[in-house]
């Protein structure tokens, strides 16, 4: 609680906070450009070969030392706001954020073809990580392993993290490469069919990572309660159906995606290659397209509604954290509608950094009257 009362007294780790936290959220989001050319040349994301030693060995312990440290740096390099966040934790919570952010960081880079390949040999790229994952994470096996699964397998043994949202990330990396409907004359691909689909895709690539730290952020209560997960999920879906909005104009430009639901666009007479005429100036922006967008907008708020309903199930130090998370992200969906009109393809939506400011003490206080509450 002191730390907590330090965080909340310094404007300054407040604002900190506030730009970090959002950022994780849209890390893994296809849009989110590759750090790999932000990497000093010769090194790699995490993945540095390591071989452990026998059990109590002092040999071990530099090994592991190092591969939490190549996280580290990994963390640091990706996302920098991001990596501030984890020195608000203490040394053992923030070494296993760490390995989750580097961990997805990776997975996500196979998926969106940063090494090259067909989609073929990205799909088998990303089974053969299943399989190592059952052996990190499982077996707790490190022979050999990279610098991610060593730091991985650690955390495990730490916080009993579990598997599942690991394998259900690798199956969302997947449905970008598997799912979507390509037929017809239209060069742009729909990736969801439905809002269930939607759904589904929002949950593996983004609420599974609130499954993931749930065992780190939420340690001492009850993490395997149904409510506290279903909120935690809640979240992350929320960040990423945010993502979505946001990223319309770009996904379309320059991946030709559409991650808004194949049977919304059919519902509001918008197709898929007349939001790329949209995006790109050659038509006006519709108004059947900015009811297409204020509906999807309704739909990310009630996400957030439900997400919001798990905070005060959290420690209360990492309470203000998370709701900080949740009202700026909120903020970043509804200015899509106030500031840009519905109008997300030729304009980003975004929070400027005074509005983050100014957000900082109606948050302090539902913080704190939410805690007070519980």
């Amino acid at each position: 609680q002191d730390i907590a009362m330090k965080t909340l007294t310094h404007p300054y780790k407040m604002v900190s906070l506030l730009v970090v936290l959002s950022s994780f959220a849209s890390s893994f989001h296809p849009s989110t450009h590759s750090i790999r050319n932000r990497l000093p040349q010769g090194r790699s994301l995490g993945r540095r070969p390591i071989v452990l030693y026998s059990s109590n060995n002092d040999k071990e312990e530099d090994e592991l030392a190092a591969a939490f440290e190549s996280c580290r740096e990994a963390t640091e390099i990706g996302s920098r706001t991001f990596y501030l966040a984890t020195q608000f934790m203490d040394r053992r919570k923030a070494e296993a954020v760490w390995a989750i952010y580097t961990w997805c960081r990776e997975t996500d880079e196979v998926a969106d073809g940063e090494e090259g390949g067909t989609d073929e040999e990205r799909a088998t790229e990303l089974e053969f990580r299943r399989q190592r994952l059952q052996k990190t994470m499982v077996e707790t096996s490190t022979d050999g392993a990279s610098s991610a699964d060593v730091a991985l397998a650690a955390s495990c043994r730490r916080f009993q993290l579990e598997v599942s949202p690991f394998e259900d990330m690798i199956d969302g990396m997947l449905m970008d490469l598997d799912l979507g409907d390509q037929s017809g004359p239209s060069s742009v691909r729909v990736m969801c069919d439905s809002i269930d689909e939607q759904d589904l895709y929002a949950y593996r690539v983004a609420g599974t990572v609130g499954l993931m730290t749930l065992p780190i952020v939420g340690e001492g209560v009850d993490t395997a309660s149904k409510l506290i997960r279903q909120r935690a999920v809640a979240l992350g879906e929320a960040f990423q159906l945010t993502n979505i909005l946001r990223d319309v104009g770009e996904d379309i430009q320059l991946r030709n995606r559409v991650y808004i639901p194949g049977s919304q666009l059919t519902q509001f007479g918008v197709a898929p290659e007349d939001i790329l005429k949209m995006s790109t100036g050659e038509v006006p922006i519709s108004d059947a397209y900015r009811r297409l967008i204020a509906s999807e907008l309704e739909r990310n708020l009630a996400r957030y509604e439900v997400a919001e309903q798990g905070i005060p199930m959290l420690p209360w130090i990492t309470q203000f954290p998370v709701r900080v998370a949740l009202e700026l992200y909120r903020e970043i969906a509804m200015s899509v509608r106030s500031r840009n009109g519905y109008d997300n393809l030729t304009q980003r939506a975004f929070v400027g950094k005074w509005s983050k400011i100014g957000l900082l003490p109606g948050i302090a206080v539902r913080a704190a009257i939410a805690s007070w509450q519980a």
